[in-house]
């Protein structure tokens, strides 16, 4: 077991990302506003992303490159994709993510102050934890809240299985398909499982695992590693995805409860609250502190990657101290103007924040399809025809989802 748990890394720091955002306020308001009918459309916005991130790690481990190499050898266009991509988590993601973790620790701890304070004595904390290179220890902590948050979903879905089962009220709601609707499934998408960018992590990591001095079996064993790694992580924000829709329509849809809009501090009471309403008050420090823990660690990667990627675009992919607490005091200045100016509404801001990061979507998942079919990739290593036409079709629908929000917005 603890042999099986070593071989996980970031693949679960990349399960805890896509617990925030995407999980406990899409998912849940999914099934909270449309039942049991988007499950399906849920788990289909997660598989279509899965090659875009598959690639990411495979490439990097097979080559010992990340991304970043990739991006920056193939054009300008490429290198401003991704630097408007990284740019994009660093202010309006990273404050997406910051207000509802301020809401989750605001209503656990019983703090009573504003949402902007919150942020800040976060964001220092996390600064010196990243300073001082606790990202180690931070890793291992989150595979176990991972998996305690996993269990504690499990555990409410089998307590409210026989409600939802033997509702007089159709979990499967008819749907009206007008443009509120399909603009929040872009929404929805935007970071299902998790934002597209979060692929650049993902292959920094691949290719800091990847060692040129492996033998052959060595280096085949290593890029076994990291599919398993992210596999597990992308199967466990698969369930835990259901898990949310699940409880969404159980808990909200069936019984009438309206879905909390304006405040991040109201929506974590009410999202804790189904817990403690189904499993007791006993949960309560349990569910409390794991979704501190997941929020946190999805605030943390995006301090840590979106920085790192930028001081690297900048110096030929290796690290640069200076430059990044640079753009980590950047990145603080911008999402505490955000919060201060532009989140007076907190549904409308996490919808814009996802679908943007969709719109990048499509472009991401070219490149990294490309990077592996490129003739850096050995033919033994390069994906199957079946994974090539499921990246195809990925990189269509999101195409036409991103361009469909844009019309909407800028024409509609």
């Amino acid at each position: 077991m603890f042999a099986l748990l070593g071989r996980l890394g970031p693949g679960i720091v990349f399960a805890a990302m896509a617990i925030g955002v995407s999980h406990l306020v899409q998912s849940t308001r999914a099934g909270a506003e449309y039942g049991l009918s988007l499950l399906a459309l849920v788990i289909l916005a997660s598989l279509l992303k899965y090659p875009l991130f598959r690639f990411a790690v495979q490439y990097s481990a097979i080559t010992g490159k990340s991304l970043l190499y990739v991006y920056k050898d193939t054009g300008f266009y490429a290198k401003w994709l991704l630097i408007i991509s990284v740019l994009i988590d660093l202010f309006i993601s990273t404050a997406a993510v910051a207000l509802l973790t301020a809401g989750v620790i605001k209503y656990v701890l019983g703090l009573s102050l504003a949402d902007i304070w919150v942020v800040l004595i976060v964001f220092a904390c996390l600064c010196s934890l990243l300073i001082a290179s606790g990202y180690g220890l931070f890793e291992k902590f989150s595979k176990f809240m991972v998996f305690t948050f996993t269990i504690l979903c499990f555990i409410t879905v089998a307590i409210i299985a026989p409600d939802g089962f033997n509702s007089t009220t159709s979990l499967f709601p008819n749907i009206e398909i007008t443009s509120g609707f399909l603009l929040f499934l872009v929404a929805m998408a935007g970071w299902m499982p998790n934002p597209p960018s979060a692929s650049f992590f993902l292959s920094a990591w691949s290719a800091v695992k990847h060692n040129k001095d492996h033998s052959d079996t060595e280096a085949k064993q290593n890029v076994k590693n990291v599919l398993f790694d992210i596999n597990t992580g992308y199967i466990i924000t698969i369930i835990i995805a259901i898990c949310f829709v699940f409880i969404g329509a159980v808990l909200i849809y069936r019984t009438g409860v309206e879905f909390p809009q304006s405040s991040p501090a109201g929506f974590a009471k009410f999202l804790i609250s189904l817990f403690t309403d189904t499993m007791g008050q006993w949960v309560f420090p349990i569910i409390g502190t794991t979704a501190i823990v997941v929020m946190v660690s999805t605030q943390f990667a995006l301090m840590d990657g979106s920085p790192r990627m930028l001081s690297r675009i900048f110096t030929s992919d290796q690290d640069n101290k200076f430059l990044y607490i640079a753009f980590l005091l950047m990145q603080f200045t911008g999402v505490m103007v955000i919060i201060y100016f532009f989140t007076s509404s907190f549904g409308v801001f996490i919808d814009f924040a996802t679908s943007i990061s969709f719109t990048t979507a499509p472009f991401i998942a070219i490149l990294n399809h490309k990077a592996m079919i490129s003739d850096e990739i050995p033919v033994e290593h390069r994906p199957s025809f079946l994974l090539q036409l499921w990246s195809v079709i990925g990189i269509i629908t999101m195409f036409a989802a991103g361009g469909y929000f844009l019309y909407m917005k800028l024409l509609g």
